[in-house]
């Protein structure tokens, strides 16, 4: 039996062993008081009249899960359940408008689907910015014991961190988060707050997390930002990386820091200090680097968990000398080896980082990929004020060589019209649609033609990220590209589209691109978005409808008869 073969049968048989219902019941509400950092914001929302954080989702591999979503808002809603398949679920995918209805006021969704594979994943708000607000939490599904890879077995305890940017209000024109919040907490300047308006206070104590000296700690760290990329480091720790949106990687070699883009989440492996005396160097400080006292170690302190958002083109559409007032790049957590330890770290920063790119880890069970593809389609996208709408800023994009358009979610769901009988060319144009026949290998070229980097997220799939870089549009639609990575490639389902090279006067030359492959063996009608949140509002997405012919022979009745009849209020009928 081979490797793959193996694994599969394993993935059954604990799923087999272990499948039970968990459920979950909320109600997506308001908050009046979201005071992540120190000041109150305009408005929130939350679960159960909570943050939305303090509802995860946890669950085994093999588990079902079920979530009964109530909309108590006076607004209609949605909740996408970011990095599963959704394999035979598409309806459960949660985008509001493509693969379900919006969930109106008073009305009740229920969700109910089986994750495809162990991870990190998280869930959030599908409709305009309400994720960017707080309503988004950790989806974590833990793999029984047979199936955990070696080093898991040596995992003392494990931590998941939330991080995410936080708008104090909606912005007004090009979008800056006000600050950084670690499991919703982070620090903003009281004075500029209050002369904006804001009250503010003192906030909530920073997170603190607990290490035992000598033990390893898995953090799973995960960007739930509406713009933001983070760089995340401990001081005075490197950490080996292991997995990246939910694909277990060969452990990395040591780094000190880790780029988590928009929407990414990445585990990482801490082995915690032994002593005080322990790699004495960069990240301590000078207390702990003298490490002993009569011969005896003296006991290990607290050291500061940092992240930092980078400011300035390409992170963000403003230079990085037009910072707000007030704007806060930075969050602070605390790792503690003393227990009940309240008092702040002294340590230092890593002088020099060490990191790894994006795509050059290396997955822990590595693939081959066919030299050809069945099919090529080249997505090219911008942002900006274009004929098709010329009093608008909007996102657009265009597929293999034609027009630019769009997107607009169409007045039904397309899952359920595509289902019905219709072709995918009978959707709307400003779908953004393109159709992909059943078990294709596919490759698809995302071109940027913008001076800024974006995060796509390709929904339902966890592409292979087989190519990526800069090239002239001629030579990126003539398929003249730096040379593939098909032996062994990572897969995102998050991936950074780099931007473009610029000419003296800021135009666009050479353009940043990125090449992925999938196999089409998904039957739905999968959304494919840049992640930035205001980008997507602004119609930066498309759509691949999968196996058109597999939705028309299954018909409606593949679907949840709560989200045809109910959630559809009586609009789909089995």
């Amino acid at each position: 039996m081979g490797l793959l073969s193996t694994l599969s049968f394993l993935l059954l048989s604990a799923t087999q062993a272990s499948a039970r219902v968990v459920r979950y019941d909320w109600n997506i509400t308001t908050l009046n008081t979201t005071i992540f950092d120190g000041v109150r914001g305009k408005f929130g929302y939350g679960i159960n009249n909570e943050l939305a954080d303090l509802h995860p989702i946890n669950v085994t591999f093999g588990d079902e899960v079920e979530v009964h979503v109530t909309n108590k808002l006076t607004e209609q809603t949605c909740l996408h359940w970011h990095g599963l398949r959704q394999f035979g679920t598409q309806e459960m995918d949660g985008v509001s408008g493509i693969t379900q209805c919006q969930i109106q006021p008073n009305v009740t969704a229920i969700y109910r689907f089986k994750p495809d594979k162990c991870g990190t994943f998280w869930f959030h708000g599908h409709e305009e910015v309400q994720y960017a607000y707080g309503l988004r939490g950790p989806l974590i599904v833990h793999c029984p014991p047979k199936l955990q890879q070696s080093w898991e077995k040596d995992v003392y305890k494990e931590y998941t961190i939330m991080l995410t940017d936080w708008y104090h209000d909606l912005p007004v024109g090009a979008p800056i988060w006000d600050t950084v919040l670690i499991n919703n907490v982070g620090r903003y300047n009281c004075t500029v707050a209050e002369a904006a308006g804001f009250e503010c206070g003192p906030g909530r104590p920073l997170p603190r997390f607990q290490f035992v000296p000598g033990k390893k700690y898995l953090l799973r760290l995960i960007n739930t930002s509406a713009m933001a990329a983070f760089k995340v480091s401990i001081d005075g720790h490197t950490f080996q990386v292991v997995a990246s949106d939910a694909d277990y990687l060969k452990p990395s070699t040591p780094v000190n820091s880790v780029t988590i883009n928009v929407a990414q989440r990445y585990d990482i492996l801490v082995q915690a200090k032994s002593s005080a005396s322990q790699g004495q160097g960069q990240g301590q400080s000078q207390s702990q680097k003298q490490g002993q006292t009569g011969g005896k170690n003296t006991a290990l302190g607290s050291f500061w968990l940092r992240v930092h958002s980078p400011f300035g083109i390409p992170w963000t559409a403003r230079e990085a000398d037009q910072v707000p007032e007030g704007f806060n790049p930075d969050a602070l957590a605390i790792i503690d080896y003393q227990a009940g330890a309240k008092a702040d770290p002294a340590t230092s920063a890593w002088a020099t980082e060490v990191t790894i790119g994006e795509f050059d880890y290396n997955p822990a069970v590595p693939v081959t990929l066919p030299t050809a593809p069945d099919q090529r389609i080249v997505a090219e996208f911008t942002l900006g004020v274009l004929a098709p709408n010329p009093t608008a800023f909007l996102g657009y994009m265009a597929l293999d060589g034609g027009d630019f358009s769009s997107l607009v979610i169409p007045d039904s769901p397309p899952l359920f019209t595509i289902a019905q009988g219709a072709k995918t060319e009978e959707l709307p144009t400003t779908a953004n649609a393109i159709k992909l026949k059943h078990n294709d290998h596919v490759e698809v070229v995302v071109v940027n033609e913008t001076p800024d980097q974006h995060p796509f997220h390709l929904h339902a799939h966890s592409p292979w990220i087989v190519g990526s870089g800069h090239a002239s549009r001629d030579n990126i639609l003539a398929g003249n590209v730096t040379a593939l990575r098909l032996n062994g490639p990572m897969q995102h389902d998050v991936f950074t589209v780099p931007e473009c090279m610029t000419d003296a006067d800021g135009a666009c030359t050479d353009l940043g691109y990125v090449v992925f492959r999938l196999n089409a063996d998904n039957p739905g009608v999968w959304l494919m978005h840049c992640h930035i949140d205001w980008h997507f509002v602004l119609g930066l997405a498309m759509l691949f409808v999968e196996a058109e012919d597999v939705l028309h022979d299954e018909g409606l009745g593949a679907f949840s008869s709560n989200m045809l009849m109910s959630v559809c209020n009586g609009n789909f009928t089995l």
